[in-house]
């Protein structure tokens, strides 16, 4: 059996396109810029400095605002506080498991405590990512369509058997434990050392992809990755329908697995769970390898996906790849690297993943009285989280009268944002000195038709202490799955809160009818089934409103 280890290469650089902005904090990798793991968790050390002498500085939230390929990270410690001209390091555990180059981009949330002024600053840290194996040499940086080829190119040509010497290998060494044979479908076991007579031991090869669908021929017929031994029953209920989840009119079950109808009336037959993942990465393999004949896979291929997960490769599933790769001189990619799935659109026909360009900014600014008087501009970051490039058109100021708070900017005109990449603009303010409240909405421009609006409203001195209050609102756990928790400090009475609503990145609403609950007059559970992103949860607290970045990893 091969072991797989991985290697991180560390290189950082702090966003600088903002030039007048004044900088409050600096931020600084202090992880080794190289460096090599035999997992693939890895940490970064990031060393974040208080550049003023006389304010103390919360660090609120640390937030990656393009996770990819289910790249998990965690942080402990958050929020701090830096007193002036101090420094900590704050420790972010990451996992991640493609060999790729991945530029994570981090946005640390901190408030200077005095003025009531949250601000944002960028990190960008980009790692390089290889898994030390024989794939690095043809799948490195590829996803899609091109991943797709490399592998059938590396699939093809492998050492083929007989039909007869494959299945003496199948049951005399590879599916062999010491003298005993196990059907896949329903765990009933024969002793023997050999092909066995089926008349006497009603055992049976079963091919996961069917021979009538196009494994009837050599070298499919005999590809020891598809093959299986079963029980002749089993092997007879399962002929060759797709395989998929039953969910009425069952026609026949043993030890979990089943034949009967899926969701859609459709006949399906579905493995017991200890060999849902095996029956998935067997046909994704077939399928690439001999180019998914007679479109079989098709029908099958979100439901396998699920598989995938459900039925996580084994150290018995490791073994038998490394035995099958012993004989034939390939191995199957997908148990190697069952993440490789995730980088792939579809397995059965040659769509790529849908162009999304995805802006990031924040959508709520909140401008204090006390900042205001310091006369100093604001920096507001703009990411592409998305997986195409977005053209910035242009950046507007919508007019708001006497109420506008935004006396200038830095406009972008035809600017162009490649993918997990950050640009900071500066805003300034101008307080007209009445005591009424300010506002402005930026109006941000891109890719022709799609636009994003910033809104800027300023933090008036007798919103000040009930602004505090709401700072103290944390989110938990953050990221999630399909629920979190709001925490409600004891200033608060979670009876105040009006309403709470869920947006995406492009700031659009994804979840406005929130029905929560409160529990222990302290916390505030809330539900969600969305996909894997980047979204915000807005509060409404009597007059208030607070804006919270959420990630939902799935």
């Amino acid at each position: 059996m091969i072991k797989f280890f991985y290697k991180v290469i560390f290189v950082i650089f702090v966003s600088s396109l903002a030039i007048f902005a004044k900088d409050y904090i600096k931020i600084a990798n202090k992880s080794t810029n190289f460096q090599e793991l035999c997992s693939r968790n890895f940490n970064i050390d990031l060393e974040i400095s208080n550049l003023t002498t006389n304010q103390p500085i919360t660090i609120d939230s640390i937030i990656l605002v393009n996770p990819h390929y289910k790249i998990q990270y965690e942080l402990t410690e958050l929020p701090f506080v830096l007193t002036p001209a101090s420094l900590k390091e704050q420790l972010i555990q990451v996992n991640f498991n493609q060999n790729l180059d991945y530029n994570l981009n981090f946005l640390v949330y901190y408030t200077i405590n005095s003025w009531h002024q949250s601000f944002v600053e960028s990190s960008i840290i980009n790692i390089q990512f290889v898994y030390n194996d024989l794939y690095d040499n043809f799948t490195q940086n590829k996803v899609s369509l091109e991943l797709k080829s490399a592998l059938a190119s590396y699939l093809s040509n492998h050492t083929a058997y007989t039909y007869k010497e494959a299945r003496q290998y199948m049951f005399g060494s590879i599916d062999n434990v010491d003298g005993w044979v196990e059907c896949v479908y329903t765990g009933r076991k024969i002793q023997t050392t050999t092909i066995p007579d089926v008349n006497t031991t009603h055992f049976n090869n079963e091919h996961t992809w069917p021979q009538s669908m196009g494994a009837d021929y050599e070298p499919p017929k005999s590809d020891l990755y598809h093959m299986y031994p079963t029980d002749e029953t089993a092997n007879a209920k399962r002929g060759d329908y797709p395989f998929g989840f039953v969910k009425s009119n069952i026609m026949w079950s043993e030890s979990g697995s089943m034949l009967g109808k899926d969701e859609n009336g459709a006949i399906v037959f579905e493995p017991r769970d200890v060999h849902k993942g095996n029956v998935a990465r067997s046909l994704f393999y077939f399928a690439i390898a001999y180019n998914n004949p007679f479109n079989y896979l098709n029908s099958q291929e979100k439901t396998l996906r699920q598989w995938m997960n459900i039925d996580t490769v084994d150290d018995r599933e490791r073994k038998r790849n490394s035995d099958i790769a012993a004989l034939q001189g390939k191995r199957n990619p997908f148990i190697d690297h069952p993440e490789f799935i995730d980088r792939i659109y579809s397995i059965s026909t040659n769509e790529d993943f849908p162009a999304i360009p995805q802006m990031f900014v924040q959508q709520q600014v909140n401008v204090s009285s006390f900042f205001l008087k310091e006369n100093e501009p604001y920096k507001l970051y703009l990411s592409n989280n998305g997986n195409s490039t977005i053209i910035i058109d242009s950046i507007s100021l919508e007019n708001m009268g006497n109420e506008q708070l935004i006396n200038n900017y830095q406009n972008i005109i035809n600017y162009t944002l490649n993918t997990d990449t950050t640009i900071a603009i500066n805003v300034s303010f101008a307080d007209n000195a009445q005591n009424n409240q300010q506002k402005s909405n930026l109006i941000i421009y891109y890719n022709g038709n799609s636009q994003i609006k910033v809104n800027f409203k300023e933090l008036y001195f007798n919103s000040i202490t009930e602004k505090d209050n709401l700072q103290n609102i944390l989110i938990y756990p953050n990221p999630s799955n399909n629920y979190t928790y709001l925490i409600i400090p004891s200033s608060i009475s979670v009876n105040s809160i009006k309403q709470i609503v869920l947006y995406n990145s492009f700031g659009e609403a994804v979840k406005d009818n929130f029905s929560f609950s409160i529990e222990n007059n302290s916390s505030i559970r809330l539900e969600y089934n969305l996909q894997s992103n980047y979204y915000f949860v807005e509060l409404q607290i009597n007059d208030q409103f607070i804006t919270l970045p959420l990630i939902i990893s799935k």
